[in-house]
């Protein structure tokens, strides 16, 4: 994998706690709640929206312990991802 940015929990508090963060993560959150109304309006979603939508819930709910363990921080740090 390339060389990433360090990443730890006070910046990931940071961005979770900043202003510009909930923006984006309500962004997400409406964009899926648009494709799950079409949905349950009849609409068929082909694979693409299917996925997207997915994708969205999975970003907006981001946590720390998602990126710790992607990263594998918590082996790092000696401590726990959570």
């Amino acid at each position: 994998m390339a060389e990433t940015r360090r990443f730890d929990r006070n910046s990931f508090k940071e961005w979770a706690g900043h202003p510009l963060t909930a923006l984006y993560r309500q962004f997400l959150r409406d964009q899926r709640e648009a494709l799950k109304e079409q949905w349950a309006s009849g609409l068929e979603m082909d694979l693409r929206s299917q996925t997207k939508a997915l994708l969205m819930g999975e970003l907006s709910d981001l946590e720390w312990g998602d990126v710790a363990k992607f990263y594998e921080i918590e082996r790092e740090e000696g401590g726990t991802s959570a």
